[in-house]
């Protein structure tokens, strides 16, 4: 549909440009609003292309979980962990806590990652998290916290590592690193996680270097983790 209105517009810009003399002075608004009107269909149509792409390639990561992952439950963060974390302000020892959950629901109790967490105050540029895997299915999660952070971005964050440390073990990966990233979201909302992606990946503003910002984590769009929970 927008390719047909999109030479529809062509066209009409070329008539216009046709046009007698005598009324050619309505010819410059006239294209100005025409090529406008191009330049927001022509967005849109880049916009989908993107969005259908970004859809492929979740249903790829999806058609490869159903194949090797069984379904898991709803995961909720413990009460007695959610203190903790709040009270000790997301220390190494509570994020410890939480990520020996996140193993129990996954079902691997005793297959603990390495565990490093940095305050990023003062390198705000940080990934939020990194995690290092190695062909024994071991692996090295590093997690970078913000003062501003919240319980949910803190989760999101720490759920996303975990998992890639989960795939590790179970040898699950794709080559590409964007679909790798996005395979590892879709797997944190396959595996039950979904409602704390959906709140930590949500867009925040944050004051950064005096000036307000717009600060994201995370590889999916809460659109896009809401299509994913929909499909299972």
């Amino acid at each position: 549909m927008n390719e047909q209105i999109t030479r529809i517009i062509e066209q009409l810009i070329e008539q216009f440009i046709n046009f007698s003399l005598e009324k050619r002075e309505v010819l410059p608004k006239i294209l100005v609003i025409l090529v406008f009107l191009l330049v927001l269909i022509r967005k849109n149509r880049r916009e989908t292309i993107i969005l259908n792409l970004r859809k492929a390639q979740i249903n790829k990561a999806l058609d490869v979980l159903y194949k090797k992952i069984k379904l898991k439950g709803e995961y909720v963060i413990p009460k007695e962990i959610e203190k903790k974390l709040y009270q000790n302000d997301f220390n190494r020892a509570s994020i410890i806590m939480l990520v020996g959950n996140i193993m129990k629901h996954l079902g691997l109790p005793n297959a603990m990652p390495g565990i490093a967490v940095y305050d990023a105050s003062d390198n705000r540029d940080a990934k939020p998290g990194h995690c290092n895997t190695y062909p024994d299915g071991q692996s090295n999660i590093t997690i970078n916290l913000l003062p501003e952070y919240d319980l949910d971005v803190v989760a999101a964050i720490v759920i996303h590592e975990c998992m890639h440390h989960y795939l590790n073990i179970r040898r699950i990966r794709f080559t590409d690193r964007i679909e790798n990233e996005i395979l590892t979201d879709t797997c944190a909302v396959y595996c039950g996680f979904g409602r704390y992606m959906y709140r930590g990946y949500r867009t925040r503003a944050r004051q950064y270097k005096h000036e307000n910002k717009l600060h994201k984590v995370g590889y999916l769009t809460q659109n896009e983790i809401k299509y994913i929970m929909r499909k299972l």
